[in-house]
């Protein structure tokens, strides 16, 4: 937003503090990392690990699960092993326990072995981590939604400039 600009009546002015956790796969090379992360879930998060079909989903569903785990206790002072999660309306993972547990709001994504964690205390938040390298699939995705002239457009662009 440009300086000066007054805020359309739609908006509120108000401040969000935000809380992002970044880890990367990598990461879980350390079998120390790997047993606590693995040490944090629930029986049923362990069956679920084991549905995913190969080491590389498996390693981000651990490290989800283990990001979420150590971010919610830094603003709530909980165990991380008490957190329980349920699935909101859009299938997203929700906070559903513990009882008397701080109103804390979280949003993961994860990406080529790159996890996020957004907590906030207050509003509904979203994170989202991509894979830059994908210049391929922007123009594919433009050839069948974009008109000839806004694809040729972007094709003139530098592979970083058409993300």
């Amino acid at each position: 937003m440009k300086s000066g600009r007054p805020l359309s009546a739609g908006w509120r002015k108000t401040v969000t503090t935000l809380w992002l956790y970044l880890a990367t796969t990598e990461e879980l090379r350390d079998p120390a990392l790997t047993r606590y992360c693995e040490a944090l879930l629930t029986e049923d998060e362990c069956a679920r690990r084991q549905h995913f079909s190969t080491d590389r989903l498996r390693e981000e569903f651990l490290l989800t699960r283990g990001l979420v785990r150590r971010g919610l206790p830094c603003h709530s002072g909980i165990p991380p092993t008490a957190w329980r999660f349920a699935k909101n309306p859009y299938g997203r993972p929700m906070i559903s326990g513990p009882a008397g547990a701080p109103r804390l709001n979280f949003n993961l994504s994860n990406a080529d072995g790159l996890v996020a964690c957004a907590v906030s205390a207050r509003d509904e938040i979203g994170v989202d981590v991509e894979v830059l390298d994908r210049a391929t699939e922007t123009t594919a995705i433009a050839e069948q939604y974009f008109s000839s002239s806004e694809t040729a457009a972007l094709k003139t662009l530098s592979g970083p400039l058409q993300h």
